[in-house]
């Protein structure tokens, strides 16, 4: 048996309700915070993950899976690249007017040089598109429409004339003209066309290499590789379009050729004007 004075069971009672205060706190007292600095880490490395994938998008032409990507990087850390690649993407799609809003912002935060002309260029790109839009939708909504109007008599003579049958026109015999070979056995016809062909094809891939240039400068981390690029992409183009253009002259006097071989004076090529442009009517056997 144990002897305890008066105040000895106030002070284990007080003893215990601390214990039992003090113990939930120990039990769920959760792990200190990860730093600051960490966390920022994390999180621009999560961004970094977005731009790059938003870059393949963008490089595989799906602009619209790409500005979802380079939207939720610059959500986690709005870095002005992101602006600069949101605008390029949103241009591409064919969104301009939200192109404008991020080319602008763009341009806010001061880029550099090369970084500012490009987004110039295009800035001004999109303005005219917009501008052009807005001038052609207000032409259309002003002009107003034409009154439908009844056939006058000299109308429904003149459409009755038209209607009414005429004899036939006498058939006109003509010498037949010298014996030739299909069109395809022409040796110099050939060579034309396969040169045109080959020319038209070479101008096709430096087209397509002078395109993933530009792309590439577009994405270019340093200014040095924006220039090389970009000097490759008007080179390439440069030789795109000289390619194309012989080409075209060359498969012009292929045909040219096929038509005038063995004296047909039938065989031509004549040009008349039509709505929007030029009707080209080839005349001949082939």
């Amino acid at each position: 048996m144990i002897a305890m004075t008066g105040s000895t069971p106030r002070r284990l009672a007080a003893a215990v309700t601390a214990a039992a205060l003090l113990a939930p706190a120990r039990a769920g007292r959760a792990d200190p915070p990860a730093p600051t600095g960490q966390r920022s880490e994390e999180v621009a490395a999560q961004a970094t993950a977005h731009l790059s994938r938003g870059i393949e998008l963008f490089t595989s032409k799906e602009y619209e899976l790409a500005i979802t990507e380079f939207e939720a990087g610059y959500a986690l850390d709005p870095r002005p690249d992101f602006l600069f690649a949101l605008a390029q993407a949103e241009r591409l799609s064919g969104d301009c007017a939200s192109a404008v809003l991020y080319y602008r912002d763009f341009l806010a935060t001061s880029p550099g040089e090369k970084q500012t002309e490009a987004a110039q260029a295009n800035l001004e790109r999109c303005e005219r598109v917009l501008s052009t839009s807005r001038a052609r939708s207000a032409a259309e909504a002003e002009k107003p429409a034409e009154p439908a109007r009844s056939p006058s008599p000299a109308d429904t003579a003149r459409g009755a004339e038209e209607r009414r049958p005429t004899a036939p026109a006498a058939a006109v015999a003509a010498p037949a003209p010298a014996a030739a070979g299909p069109w395809y056995t022409d040796v110099l016809g050939d060579a034309l066309l396969a040169g045109g062909v080959a020319a038209a094809a070479a101008g096709g891939y430096f087209w397509m290499r002078s395109s993933d240039s530009r792309q590439a400068a577009v994405f270019a981390e340093r200014y040095s590789d924006y220039v090389r690029h970009m000097d490759d992409a008007r080179t390439e183009r440069a030789i795109a379009i000289g390619a194309a253009a012989t080409g075209g002259a060359l498969a012009a006097a292929a045909v040219v050729r096929y038509l005038t071989r063995g004296g047909d004076e039938e065989r031509g090529v004549a040009l008349e004007p039509a709505s929007g442009g030029v009707l080209i009517t080839v005349r001949g056997a082939f």
